[in-house]
């Protein structure tokens, strides 16, 4: 089961690193592109901005 769980995260990411991947994932941020998904880890505040650029 471990296994299973691990793999969505890493492939989810499309960046490539399991650690990009791990928090758009754990945010349920499935409408946010990967690009965006790097930003958030640098700082969980900067989401709302990042939603307020995208639009």
């Amino acid at each position: 089961m471990l296994k299973v769980v691990r793999h969505p995260p890493y492939q989810g990411g499309q960046g490539g690193s399991p650690r990009l991947s791990a928090p758009p994932l754990s945010r349920g941020a499935g409408g946010i592109p990967p690009p965006i998904g790097t930003p958030l880890i640098k700082g969980g505040r900067g989401d709302q901005r990042q939603n307020l650029s995208s639009i």
